[in-house]
């Protein structure tokens, strides 16, 4: 055996022998897709569900500028209407739109001073409010910007938050008139770190801590306790008054500067299985998979003292898969050439959907029943030496993605990965049979590792 083998081995029978904790990959199974053009959605560039509703906004195009309603989703889709109010045809369409259940949001992107916020009742349909980004009562979005690029409804106050290309401050109305609430707007927080703009923005529901997607990165801000609208400023790296970033300095592909329809949502512990995350898109200009424009990351690193945010200016990354729907196959959607996805999390039904422009159609993803399973280098449902055999010929590499055997997110296939993978190794996908690994399967493991890693000797 080589030096590089006898380490693995060694370590993987340390594994076997008594496990290892390791942060856990995140495994996400579709449920259904559902075609925009079938219920006159067109180009669905922006997404918002609650329970048995769906919201659909479309962005250039086919039928661009409408926000179109869908009933009973996850059953028997029927379409509920087009909401009022189209966008100008010079215009773009919507690029966020967000619910509680109660309130429904909508921003556009309708070219500058065309931008327009809309407000609508999730019961009836019925429009309670709209504005321009000059009639907004400030301090964002105003008429000295004259973008709405982000939305969202705030879940401890049921408030409503807007965000803007170029803007240093938010907007916050009442969810009932076009009035700021915001107690000290000017003290929230005072710009993207390099003055860039914010694209979107989400909330954790429980929390109420606030995530930004910039056109550089990512911005969190931790709720301070009891506050309306105040947040407590963590590090000082790239942080604005009450906010830290949290990814994207030097990870360049979330830094897509001047680019609109740039998204993020928040996923909890109880959906992922293992942590809180928030995964955002990267927009590039030539045609990419789905899956490398989907991004993941821990949305508490910072927040909970255990991973300070001046440690790691890129994020710390979480593993994400997606399989189709017999919780095996990887998921294999349609590349795009723009990169526009938007995301919603259905805190009722606990699914995800994620707006696909370019192909026209939105995906429910769930979550795969059980603990996500660790050390699937391959996505085939199980860990076995095909995994193996991905992370002795990776060994040693950097960066790295899951595929290649980093099952840690931390940019680089090592013996931690190892950890993971001899931890699981024997474990099944629940849509297979579970296997449990056995003491005779280590001597094959041991032979294995030999064998891969005599092929990096040369």
């Amino acid at each position: 055996m080589t030096h590089l083998s006898l380490r693995l081995g060694a370590a993987l029978a340390l594994v076997l022998a008594g496990g290892a904790a390791a942060q856990a990959q995140i495994t996400l199974k579709l449920r259904t897709t559902i075609d925009g053009f079938t219920f006159s959605a067109g180009n669905p560039a922006s997404v918002a569900a609650y329970g048995n509703t769906l919201f659909v906004g479309s962005l250039n195009g086919v039928s661009p500028g409408t926000i179109t309603r869908i009933n009973n989703p996850l059953t028997t889709p029927v379409s509920g209407g087009v909401l009022t109010g189209v966008l100008p045809v010079a215009g773009n369409g919507y690029v966020s739109l967000d619910t509680d259940g109660t309130t429904l949001v909508a921003a556009s992107n309708n070219s500058a001073a065309n931008d327009i916020v809309r407000v609508f009742d999730v019961a009836t349909n019925a429009l309670r409010y709209e504005s321009t980004a000059a009639g907004l009562p400030g301090p964002g979005p105003g008429v000295e910007v004259q973008r709405i690029d982000g939305a969202a409804i705030d879940p401890n106050t049921g408030n409503v938050w807007l965000t803007g290309f170029g803007a240093g401050f938010p907007t916050i109305l009442s969810a009932n008139s076009l009035t700021s609430v915001s107690d000290v707007p000017s003290e929230i927080f005072a710009g993207s770190p390099t003055g860039t703009g914010f694209r979107d923005i989400n909330f954790d529901p429980t929390t109420g801590d606030l995530y930004l997607r910039a056109t550089n990165g990512v911005l969190g801000g931790q709720r301070l306790t009891g506050s309306v609208d105040d947040f407590r400023t963590l590090n000082s790296l790239g942080a604005t008054a009450g906010f830290s970033q949290i990814a994207g300095g030097d990870f360049a592909t979330l830094q897509d500067p001047n680019r609109s329809a740039l998204n993020i949502e928040f996923l909890p512990a109880s959906f992922t299985g293992t942590e809180g995350i928030f995964i955002t898109n990267t927009r590039v200009a030539t045609a990419t998979s789905f899956t490398t424009q989907v991004l993941a990351f821990d949305a508490d690193a910072g927040f909970d003292g255990a991973n300070p945010f001046s440690l790691n200016s890129a994020g710390v990354s979480v593993p994400l898969t997606f399989l189709e729907a017999d919780g095996v196959t990887p998921f294999a959607g349609p590349g795009s050439a723009n990169g526009i996805y938007d995301f919603s999390f259905d805190p009722v039904n606990e699914v995800l959907y994620i707006a696909d422009q370019a192909n026209g159609d939105i995906y429910v993803f769930g979550k795969v029943g059980g603990a996500p399973l660790e050390g699937d280098a391959n996505a085939d449902g199980k860990v076995d030496l095909l995994d193996l055999d991905i992370l002795g010929a990776n060994f040693g590499s950097s960066p790295a993605t899951l595929s290649q055997g980093d099952f840690n997110g931390d940019n680089a296939v090592n013996l931690l990965d190892l950890d993971i993978l001899g931890a699981n190794f024997g474990a099944m996908a629940p849509a297979l049979a579970v296997a449990v690994p056995e003491p005779a399967g280590f001597a094959i493991v041991l032979a294995a590792i030999a064998t891969v890693a005599s092929r990096r000797r040369g």
